[in-house]
């Protein structure tokens, strides 16, 4: 269970969105932001609760903030900013598109722990947990990166990049998601929508709609990938 530090009052307050348990992870680089608020100009997050269409999901687990809701009949609260804690690519961008219609506004959540280069360029809605980047780096809106580590890298919008990917000076397009430990080597392009599989080392451009898996990558692989799941 994590246990959430006391924002002032004055906290900006957030809305967690999820299809699961990965909410609580988003939740926890939440509290360490506020932990390591040492000045008054720093942002400290009051999260209000959690909304997700996986109500046996929370039912089943402890967790420090409520489920205030469910996403399929929510109404966008306007004194609250979202944060969007979906691995799924298409997923995320169907979710951002609906709440978006309704006029919300969301946050972009950097673990304490991440270190960003002076040239680094983030967009809106993403969310953070990496360790180091090196050089100049882009990220389109609402990428998810988990403890990657990373040269330069390009990364356009909705792409989810699981924990323990290593990418060196990579092109990643929208809606590409990149399973847990998988590399991506040595200046590659990674078309739309393609999916890596957990455990691809991708030694070649990978087109668009494409999914790919084992060492090196390749659409065969990710077809026997399937076969035994």
């Amino acid at each position: 269970m994590v246990k959430l530090n006391n924002p002032d009052g004055d906290a900006k307050k957030l809305i967690i969105v999820c299809d699961d348990l990965y909410g609580l992870d988003v939740l926890t680089i939440i509290d360490a932001i506020n932990q390591h608020c040492m000045d008054a100009n720093s942002i400290k997050y009051n999260v209000i609760g959690f909304i997700s269409d996986n109500v046996n999901c929370f039912l089943e687990t402890i967790h420090p903030v409520p489920l205030i809701g469910k996403l399929s009949d929510w109404n966008c609260k306007p004194e609250a900013s979202y944060v969007i804690a979906i691995r799924s690519p298409v997923r995320k961008q169907l979710v951002v598109e609906k709440l978006k219609q309704q006029g919300a506004s969301f946050e972009t959540i950097i673990a304490p722990w991440v270190r960003l280069p002076s040239e680094f360029v983030v967009g809106e809605g993403c969310v953070l947990a990496n360790y180091k980047f090196k050089n100049k780096s882009r990220f389109g809106n609402f990428v998810i990166m988990d403890t990657a580590m990373c040269e330069t890298v390009e990364i356009d919008d909705f792409s989810t990049l699981c924990p323990f990917v290593n990418i060196t000076n990579a092109k990643i397009g929208k809606r590409v998601y990149v399973g847990t430990h998988s590399a991506i080597i040595s200046n590659r392009k990674i078309g739309d929508d393609a999916v890596l599989l957990p455990g691809s080392i991708v030694l070649t451009d990978i087109k668009p709609g494409t999914t790919v898996a084992g060492v090196p990558a390749s659409i065969r692989n990710a077809k026997k990938w399937r076969t035994i799941e």
